[in-house]
């Protein structure tokens, strides 16, 4: 092994130690020397915090003292703890613009950022990977149509009460990020059933959420779930007009589910069922605010291996689960059989 070989897996080995040490100890090693001072720098920037608007703007100071250092910055967290997020388009981007290593952005609640500021990341990031935009209810479908033609490596996408987007803005999405895994639509009062056929084009989504989204039906998921074989977890809180027909389709053609919310939904004992039979993955199942649901078809959701339960009249979690099976086994077995009068 040559001398320089040893130095990389010294540089290496130091690198993995110095992500696991605190921020206050990486700034004691700034002044041990310089080799220490490179890969400390690294990890300082790379995903930097910002509890308060104050801290945003030191940070932006700090760029323009060393502007190299942008190089190193893979995260962003807008998302002020605080009533009002002050984050507006001219400050966004002046800290964002020479960060084009960056993977992670989070400006959720940011009522300021316009277009233009989701413009700007579109042409200065381009290995972007997650993006919270929830409650931007300035952006439009010009913001869609920007991160769907710059950011071609997108895979999470948060626009949960984006009031000001149109359905124009999946299809921009279909046509270029084919490849996303997780959408959170939760809100959005412009989702409805026609969404369906632009989001068939997701072939890899994992997670979707569309809590709320008062428009969709059990029609949505009669056209989308055919597509979304590998579905793992969905979110369909508040949907009056999603029944026992959707919960068919969905227990149908994803197999894999492992978490399932299906509060305030007008399904049946039916629906409790095709869970049942179809869905031996699923790990978290809530069914709060179902008032066709009966006892009788809890019972057969209890028959999988859940760890997490949520009815109308009470909440079980793992433990409480694993000391039911226990003390009553007989119910348990039970339970199974009753899944044969369906």
């Amino acid at each position: 092994m040559y001398k320089n070989d040893k130095s990389i897996l010294i540089n290496d080995l130091l690198f993995k130690i110095l992500e696991l040490v605190e921020p206050k100890t990486l700034l004691d090693c700034l002044l041990v020397n310089r080799n220490m001072y490179q890969l400390a720098i690294q990890i300082l920037w790379r995903a930097p915090r910002f509890r308060v608007f104050q801290t945003v703007k030191q940070f932006c100071k700090a760029l323009e003292f060393r502007p190299h250092n942008a190089k190193f910055v893979r995260e962003l967290n807008f998302n002020i703890e605080s009533i009002f997020n002050p984050i507006n388009n001219t400050l966004f981007i002046s800290i964002v613009e020479n960060c084009h290593g960056l993977v992670k952005l989070d400006v959720s609640f940011a009522s300021l950022i316009t277009d233009e500021a989701i413009i700007a990341i579109s042409r200065q990031c381009p290995e972007l990977r997650t993006i919270e935009l929830s409650e931007c209810d300035k952006l439009t479908d010009i913001s869609i149509k920007a991160l769907a033609n710059g950011c071609n490596r997108l895979l999470e996408l948060n626009l949960e009460m984006c009031s000001s987007l149109t359905p124009r803005s999946i299809d921009y999405l279909a046509q270029r990020q084919q490849h996303i895994e997780v959408l959170n639509l939760s809100l959005c009062g412009w989702v409805n059933d026609d969404v369906a056929y632009s989001m068939s084009e997701f072939y890899s989504l994992r997670v979707l959420k569309l809590s709320h989204c008062r428009n969709v039906t059990s029609k949505f998921f009669t056209i989308l779930t055919p597509y979304t074989p590998h579905l793992k977890e969905l979110h369909i809180t508040g949907s009056s007009e999603m029944k026992d027909e959707g919960v068919i389709n969905i227990t149908k053609h994803c197999p894999e589910l492992e978490v399932l919310v299906l509060s305030g939904c007008k399904i049946s004992d039916l629906s409790m069922y095709c869970i049942a039979e179809n869905l031996k993955n699923l790990k978290k199942l809530d069914v709060s605010g179902c008032p066709n649901i009966t006892y009788k078809g809890l019972e057969l959701a209890l028959c999988l291996n859940l760890t997490s339960l949520r009815a109308n009249n009470f909440d079980i979690n793992v433990d409480a689960l694993n000391i039911l099976r226990n003390q009553f086994p007989r119910f348990w077995g039970d339970a199974y059989h009753n899944t044969i009068a369906y």
